[in-house]
Order: structure tokens, then C-alpha cells, then sequence
């Protein structure tokens, strides 16, 4: 910005001083973040079997009405029907408890459909014997997809749980992603 001095309009005995015009040189067209886009997201918690061929059933007023559709499968059946056979965009995974069994030929599946999964790191942040189940968990799991496919998220409830881009990255860096 750059202050430049404006005569006075109507110049008054008692006042000497000029009044300041604030110009600024910065147009609205050049911000490089012009192309950020803001989507609608539909997260389902998936807890019994019956509950994935309602989410298959529901796929087009959901692909109408959300840009992208999450799941979060509760146990290893689901995960697997979710990988195999639900038109999703994401699956979310919670890596504080006990891992399930995953083979890699079922990422495999999920990957080439175009499937993400999803790491969230906020359940590590107070609670050390969920960070070591979680660091050990996800090693494992980055190592079954090599690193293909996987979104990093705080999944914060509030803003205390937000953490800057470099911390997200260097998190990054101790599971080994590049």
C-alpha cells in the first residue's frame, strides 16, 4: 500500500495539514489461491452390514446433493465390503485401537477404484498409549498401501486440536511418508 498526500478540498485557515488517500496496487485477479474450491462432504458411520447396501441404494440422491462421501467402517467386514463393493470417496480409518486384519490385495481394490483413506492425527494428541497404537498402526497400514491413496486430516472438534501445515508434515515424516 502507498500513501500518497491529497490537497485539501476546501483549505481552512486553522489546518495546514493534508488529508490521506490510501492506494493500493494489489488487484483481486492475481491472489494465488484463485483456484481454491470449497466441497460438500457426507461422512457415514457404518456399523452393520445392512447399513453399506443402504448407502449403495442412497449413491445417487447422495452424488446429487454431496460432493464426496466418506465412510467409517466399525470392524473389518465392512471395511472390506466398503473397499470392494461402495462407490465412496473416502475411507476413514481409526488407528488408536486394535488394528484389523487388512491384506493388501484388498487396498489394491480400493485403490484402483479410486478409493482415499483417511488419517486423522487429533486422538494422538493427549493420549500416549493411543499415540504409540496409532504410530504403529499406521506405519503398518502405509506400508500395505506404500504410501498411495492417503489423505492426512486433524479431524478436530475444535480449533485447540488444529495444528499448522509444518507440524502435519513433520508427523508425516516420523510414519516415514515422503
Amino acid at each position: 500500500k502507498q500513501l500518497q498526500p491529497v490537497p485539501d478540498e476546501s483549505p481552512s485557515p486553522n489546518t495546514s495539514q493534508s488529508a490521506l488517500r490510501i492506494t493500493s496496487h494489489h488487484t483481486r485477479n492475481k491472489h494465488p489461491y484463485k483456484q481454491v474450491s470449497q466441497y460438500t462432504r457426507l461422512t457415514i458411520n457404518l456399523t452393520e452390514p445392512t447399513q453399506v447396501h443402504d448407502v449403495v441404494r442412497l449413491t445417487p440422491w447422495i452424488s446429487q446433493n454431496f460432493d464426496l462421501l466418506a465412510v467409517s467402517p466399525s470392524d473389518d467386514k465392512l471395511f472390506i465390503q466398503c473397499c470392494n463393493i461402495l462407490e465412496c470417496d473416502i475411507i476413514c480409518l481409526s488407528f488408536t485401537d486394535f488394528m484389523w486384519k487388512i491384506k493388501r490385495q484388498t487396498l489394491k481394490v480400493a485403490i484402483s477404484r479410486g478409493v482415499y483413506f483417511e488419517i486423522t492425527y487429533t486422538p494422538i494428541l493427549n493420549d500416549v498409549q493411543k499415540r504409540k497404537t496409532w504410530i504403529m498402526n499406521v506405519r503398518e497400514f502405509l506400508k500395505l498401501t506404500r504410501g498411495r491413496n492417503v489423505i492426512m486430516t486433524s479431524g478436530a472438534k475444535s480449533a485447540i486440536d488444529m495444528r499448522s501445515s509444518w507440524d502435519v508434515v513433520n508427523i508425516g515424516m516420523l510414519l516415514g511418508m515422503s
